[in-house]
C-alpha cells in the first residue's frame, strides 16, 4: 500500500496541480489580510481573531470543497486521458489497493493544505498585530484546522465516485459548486436539520470550536460517516466490475 501511495504522490511531483495546495493555503489569507490592513489604514483596525475567523470561513466553506474536488477529479481523469487506467487495472495488485492509494493521496493533499494554511495564518497574524496573538488563540485555530481534515476527507469518496463514472473534471466541479450554493441557502434558514447536510459540517465545526455553540455532533458525525461509506463502497465495487478496456 505504501508503494502505491508513493507512486501516486510521485506522479504529482511534476504536476502544476500541486500549486492548488499553495493557492488553497494562501489565497484566503491574502484576501483577508489585505482587507484587515485596509481597514487599519482607515483608522478602524480589525481584531486578529476576526481576521483569522474570516480566513477559516473562506477556506473551509468556500474554497476547500472546490479545491479538493477539482484535485480528486484530476488524479482520476488523468488516468483515462493518459490511457494509463488499463495498466492500473492489470497491475498485479487488487484494484481496491489502487483506489485506496488515491484516497490516501487526497488525505495527504488535504492535510498539507490545512497545515500550510495554518502556518500562513499564524505568520500573517504575527505580522499584522503580534500583540493580540495569544497561545490560546493559536491553539484554538490549530484545533480547528485539525478538525477540518477528517471532515473534508469524508466528502472525498463522493467526488471519486462521480469522477470515475464521468471520467472528467466537469462533474466533480458541479458537485462542488451546487452543494456550496445549497449550503449558503440552508444556513440562512437556521433549520435544526441542517446538520444532516454533509457539506454544512465545516460550518458546524467552525461554530463549535470558535464560538462554543452546542451542535449535534453525533448527527453530524453519522451524516459524514454515511456520506463517506456509501460512495466509497460504490466506487470499490464499480472498479472491481469495470471493463479493463474502459481507458481505451
Amino acid at each position: 500500500m505504501l508503494n502505491i501511495l508513493y507512486i501516486e504522490l510521485f506522479k504529482l511531483k511534476s504536476s502544476k496541480m500541486l500549486w492548488l495546495i499553495v493557492l488553497g493555503a494562501f489565497f484566503p489569507g491574502l484576501i483577508s489580510w489585505w482587507g484587515a490592513f485596509y481597514t487599519m489604514s482607515k483608522g478602524h483596525p480589525m481584531p486578529v481573531a476576526d481576521v483569522l475567523s474570516n480566513i477559516s470561513y473562506m477556506m473551509s466553506l468556500v474554497l476547500a470543497p472546490l479545491l479538493f474536488y477539482l484535485f480528486t477529479a484530476y488524479i482520476v481523469a488523468r488516468e483515462y486521458q493518459e490511457k494509463t487506467i488499463n495498466h492500473l487495472f492489470t497491475y498485479p495488485a487488487p484494484r481496491w489497493m489502487f483506489y485506496l492509494g488515491k484516497l490516501l493521496t487526497m488525505l495527504v493533499v488535504i492535510t498539507a493544505t490545512f497545515a500550510l494554511s495554518y502556518v500562513a495564518m499564524v505568520v500573517m497574524a504575527l505580522v499584522y498585530n503580534g500583540q493580540e496573538v495569544t497561545v490560546e488563540l493559536v491553539l484554538q485555530y490549530l484545533l480547528l484546522q485539525v478538525w477540518m481534515i477528517p471532515v473534508h476527507f469524508a466528502l472525498i469518496p463522493l467526488a471519486f465516485a462521480v469522477s470515475f463514472v464521468s471520467r472528467s473534471y466537469v462533474a466533480a466541479i458541479i458537485l462542488a459548486i451546487v452543494p456550496m450554493l445549497l449550503t449558503s441557502t440552508l444556513l440562512s434558514s437556521s433549520s435544526p436539520y441542517n446538520v444532516l447536510f454533509p457539506w454544512v459540517a465545516p460550518y458546524f465545526v467552525f461554530k463549535t470550536v470558535l464560538d462554543n455553540e452546542l451542535v449535534n455532533l453525533v448527527a453530524m458525525s453519522l451524516t459524514l460517516l454515511v456520506t463517506f461509506l456509501i460512495p466509497f463502497l460504490f466506487t470499490w465495487f464499480y472498479l472491481e466490475k469495470a471493463d479493463v478496456h474502459s481507458g481505451s
